[in-house]
């Protein structure tokens, strides 16, 4: 149905295909376009005076050998993995291979210690809310100070102690 014919000269390539309607040209530039070697990060073609890195099958422009989580172009030596078609340097792989999910510098708080009162923080504290439910910033701090426990700490015992309170009226 179709013939294909190739004609090469010095300076480019003619690809004509003949039908029974039409037919067309395609250059040189045009075939390396569409068949050429392209870059494995942004999908250009890779031109013959272009530097490239190679990593497994893919090629990749010099200024696009970085990466994918960083975006930090890698050096010659540097280690680097390839996951799942990404580009990763040695710390972001290491990240998500410990579980860290590629949420890359976050890190998980730690939980706060539960605060324990003894009886004679307990005391202090019952004794002033008995007097004042609700102290403002100086009262706080002057109770903390009795009680040797933080500010944030006593007005949080405050809060709680007020939440019962009117929990059980």
């Amino acid at each position: 149905m179709f013939n294909l014919k190739q004609e090469a000269t010095a300076t480019f390539l003619i690809l004509v295909r003949v039908s029974r309607t039409n037919s067309y040209a395609c250059t040189r530039t045009d075939c390396q376009r569409q068949f050429g070697t392209k870059c494995a990060s942004c999908r250009r073609l890779i031109q013959p005076t272009d530097w490239v890195r190679r990593a497994r099958h893919f090629v990749y422009h010099l200024a696009c050998f970085s990466c994918d989580q960083c975006k930090r172009q890698l050096s010659t030596g540097e280690e680097f993995a390839l996951q799942d078609c990404r580009l990763l340097c040695k710390q972001h792989y290491m990240e998500l291979i410990d579980g860290d999910g590629g949420k890359g510098l976050q890190k998980q708080k730690a939980k706060r210690v539960r605060t324990t009162f003894a009886e004679e923080q307990l005391a202090v504290l019952q004794t002033h809310f008995q007097i004042d439910s609700n102290p403002d910033g100086a009262d706080l701090e002057r109770i903390a100070s009795m009680t040797g426990l933080s500010k944030r700490v006593t007005q949080v015992w405050f809060q709680n102690s007020r939440a019962r309170q009117k929990k059980y009226q």
